[in-house]
């Protein structure tokens, strides 16, 4: 479906603690963008703003690997009184964006209007190569008469681009959702690459004769969207009152599809989703799915994005956006995310961009990470100064230790306090004493060094705050908490702080004013080395979806087998962590030799993951001297499949 907007957002505040100083946080792209970016900002003459953002990171383009593209819906006429679709770059994950091109309608002379979504091949088809940007959208005229679904390529990592082909037409662009509606358009698509060919998912309005409101289709390319198959039906209730609409489909490593999708109808136009083995066949059509929600029943309110992300466990972590969430207050300062593949309750997932209640911001928005999967970037919409909408991206860390303030040692004033937005759904209030104080006894550093954190905090005092951190029993050190908005709403605070090796305490005490604490997260220090990018001896480069390059380090089969990283830097001589990412499908626990700078090697052992395509982690200590290191692994008993390693 399609809204007007409207969007007002908070802004993250960084702070850094060294040597007893409070000074400003510079950037640091490989972890966390600082705060908001505006990627485009809507003039004032502008009739609504934008919509449907959406954001990829380039794979498969060599040096361009890193790279996030965006575009949008722009309702702003930029080809003669036409709308176009932007592209817009980012070489250092949402730091900086800068225009590159916009795609206009050359071919039917329409207008490029409406929802258009990012694909990068992960592998060729057709006659298209490996790594060729793809986009689609809705090709509508200025009276809304009609409505087409189009494709374009680009073969220079977003730079210019050539229309391909039309997937499907449909009649005008009218948004009806009520049962003797009797419009016929074609909305939202979406695409993927299967096994069977390049796929494209919409939204079809065309089958109301079949009492039919709307119905989730699909179709299928297997010359690389030069031409398309025939329509089939994924979801279509035949009742002429449920609409299930916007589907994005994701592959998860279990080889399992995973299709989210909005459902006007129903109270709360809830997200539904769908499993498929192969993504084609969803079940019977006329079967709605199940709903996404947590154990407590809250649950996403419509225009979904789906994102399957490799952190969070041996599953990853399934992520699913909405334009806000049912049962949350604020209701659009989480998403909800899986770390089980999708299956049984979901869990509350905060946002990098929290949105006041009262805004439609955030309609159709979408997320993507970063090359090494640590970080996520958030691209929405937000209400500014004129009442009109600007695009903005925000980025936090996932590959992050959770130290959950209620569950801390707490002075004997302080309360836990439910709060249906907190990250686990409970905070540390009344921090008004003097004395009062949180102490996380249990922060983990696998070797000493400084360590960056990050405060998830509630102030709806009015003014800004204070909390005292000290680390280890150090003197204290002032951490800035600004406003919020309410005491339901969040913001967040970045610092760092020096820690041995080993185990580490870190206490909060009350300052100036109040502020409540939700959670601290420890970020990975970690320094990630591709296993595929190695050296590689009698060992297959072999692609795998799941993995952190979208390759492993596979067939380590012979005796010779080996992968060698010889270029692993370290700061200092002294006791490292190497954290190892790997598959090991044959059931049974294997082993490699490790050898650090040519020394007798160490076994070290590699328990079975459900399949060839799931990884888990193991992490040994080693010894690394000042300067570039060598890092070898040999086959040893039995087989496994190395994805990457991360020093610490």
């Amino acid at each position: 479906m399609h809204k007007a907007l409207q969007r007002l957002s908070g802004s993250l505040a960084a702070v850094v603690l060294i040597a007893g100083a409070l000074v400003a946080a510079g950037p640091d792209a490989a972890i966390a963008a600082p705060g908001d970016q505006t990627v485009w900002s809507d003039p004032a003459s502008a009739r609504a703003g934008a919509a449907y953002t959406r954001a990829i990171t380039l794979r498969h383009n060599g040096e361009a690997n890193g790279t996030v593209l965006s575009t949008f819906e722009r309702h702003t006429d930029v080809d003669g009184n036409k709308p176009a679709w932007p592209i817009y770059r980012s070489t250092n994950f949402g730091s900086s964006w800068q225009f590159v091109t916009n795609i206009v309608d050359a071919q039917f002379g329409l207008g490029n209007r409406y929802q258009p979504a990012l694909y990068e091949l992960p592998a060729a088809s057709g006659n298209l190569a490996e790594g060729t940007i793809l986009l689609v959208g809705n090709v509508i005229p200025n009276d809304i008469s009609s409505t087409r679904l189009v494709m374009y390529k680009s073969t220079d990592a977003g730079t210019t681009w050539s229309f391909v082909s039309t997937i499907d037409t449909g009649g005008p662009a009218v948004y009806a959702p009520e049962p003797t509606s009797t419009s016929s358009p074609v909305w939202e698509p979406q695409l993927l690459l299967t096994p069977s060919g390049l796929v494209v998912y919409y939204s079809d309005e065309k089958q109301k004769s079949a009492n039919i409101l709307q119905a989730l289709v699909h179709k299928v390319s297997t010359d690389g969207g030069q031409t398309w198959g025939a329509k089939l039906n994924d979801v279509a209730v035949p009742d002429r009152n449920t609409r299930p609409g916007m589907m994005t489909v994701v592959r998860l490593p279990n080889g399992q599809y995973f299709g989210a999708y909005e459902v006007v109808g129903l109270p709360d136009v809830p997200v539904y989703a769908k499993f498929s083995p192969d993504g084609l066949n969803w079940g019977d059509p006329a079967d709605i799915g199940f709903k996404l929600q947590t154990a407590s029943g809250q649950s996403l309110f419509g225009s979904p994005w789906v994102e399957w992300v490799e952190t969070g466990g041996p599953n990853g972590t399934l992520i699913v956006t909405g334009t806000q969430m049912n049962g949350v207050t604020p209701a659009k300062s989480n998403f909800l995310a899986s770390t089980t593949l999708g299956v049984g309750n979901w869990n509350l997932f905060p946002t990098p961009i929290d949105i006041p209640g009262n805004d439609n911001g955030g309609y159709s928005q979408s997320v993507t990470t970063s090359l090494d999967g640590r970080s996520l970037m958030q691209l929405t919409s937000r209400e500014n100064a004129v009442g009109k909408h600007d695009v903005v991206s925000s980025v936090m860390p996932l590959d992050t230790a959770k130290y959950e303030a209620e569950s801390q040692v707490l002075s004997s004033d302080l309360q836990v306090l439910s709060r249906s937005a907190a990250s686990s759904g409970a905070e540390v209030g009344y921090i008004n004493l003097a004395t009062s104080n949180i102490l996380f006894n249990a922060i983990e550093a696998p070797r000493a060094g400084v360590y960056k954190f990050r405060v998830r905090y509630s102030n709806g005092s009015g003014a800004a705050a204070t909390h005292q951190v000290s680390v280890n029993g150090a003197a204290p050190l002032s951490l800035a908490l600004a406003s919020t908005r309410s005491w339901d709403d969040y913001d967040y605070v970045t610092f760092s702080a020096t820690l041995t090796q080993g185990t580490n305490n870190i206490r909060f005490t009350k300052g100036t004013s109040q502020a409540e604490i939700d959670v601290v997260e420890q970020y990975t220090q970690g320094t990630r080395f591709e296993a595929e990018e190695a050296v590689l001896t009698n060992v297959t480069r072999v692609p795998k979806l799941s993995g952190s390059g979208g390759e492993h380090a596979g067939y380590i089969d012979l005796p010779t087998s080996s992968v060698h990283f010889p270029t692993v830097p370290a700061d200092a001589s002294g006791t490292f962590a190497i954290k190892v990412t790997y598959s090991n499908g044959s059931g049974a626990t294997s082993s490699h030799k490790l050898s650090i700078n040519g020394a007798a090697p160490t076994t070290v052992s590699f328990p079975p993951t459900a399949t060839w395509n799931t990884e888990k982690t193991i992490t040994v200590l080693v010894n690394l001297t000042a300067g570039n290191n060598t890092v070898r692994f040999t086959k040893s008993v039995g087989f496994a499949e190395l994805d990457a390693i991360d020093i610490f």
